[in-house]
């Protein structure tokens, strides 16, 4: 935070930020999350809640350290950067296996690979279809 508050003020503030929380599903069935903009700032947990929970201690415990160390807080990211407007080239197999997926929720292409990605990227619900099968990408045959 460039407007320099110090001490406790900085670590609320920073706890606060809108920083980008990433949440990483682990090969052991454990979550990992971290902030973007502090390098090195994570947390872990069994399930989801308890990993993004852990977040905010993290970010203050980096906060009091990184101020211990002279260091100028990072910013958040800037939001709004970002039209949400993206082409996205897929393997054709990926594309018709999506589809028949979308048709199967009765949703919209667009709106089943939205959902797809927010959930991969921590910031979505998992999309009907990934909750039914815990092993998304297992290479099981979809059926229509």
């Amino acid at each position: 935070m460039d407007s320099e508050p110090r001490g406790d003020e900085a670590v609320r503030a920073a706890v606060a930020a809108p920083y980008a929380r990433v949440l990483t599903r682990e090969e052991d069935g454990g979550y990992s999350a971290e902030v973007a903009e502090l390098p090195g700032c994570f947390s872990s947990g069994d399930t989801a809640a308890e990993a993004m929970d852990g977040l905010d201690e993290a970010i203050a415990l980096w906060v009091e350290a990184a101020l211990g160390m002279g260091q100028v807080i990072p910013q958040p990211s800037r939001e709004g950067a970002h039209s949400g407007r993206l082409t996205l080239r897929l393997l054709p197999s990926i594309h018709e296996r999506a589809a028949l997926l979308a048709q199967r929720e009765g949703v919209s292409l667009n709106r089943y690979l939205a959902a797809a990605v927010g959930y991969y990227v921590g910031l979505g619900s998992a999309p009907v279809e990934a909750e039914r099968r815990a092993d998304f990408g297992s290479g099981a045959r979809a059926s229509a």
